[in-house]
């Protein structure tokens, strides 16, 4: 996920049920913040990881195994 994403601007990630809480209920007083990296998220996966953007990556795998 880290090499795809931005942690906190794109998604939010958690490592165990405490701090899974912990942000939820920060992200529920903080409409704005959450909205903001939902939206931040939304267009960057929109942008960058479509059909189109992995078929090249297939292609240049494949390129440059031959």
């Amino acid at each position: 996920i880290n090499e795809l994403f931005e942690i906190d601007k794109h998604l939010v990630v958690y490592k165990n049920n405490d701090e899974l809480i912990e942000k939820i209920k920060y992200y529920l007083d903080n409409e704005n913040e959450r909205k903001l990296i939902e939206n931040q998220g939304y267009e960057f996966v929109r942008e960058n990881h479509t059909y189109f953007q992995r078929a090249k990556q297939i292609v240049k795998i494949i390129e440059e195994n031959v």
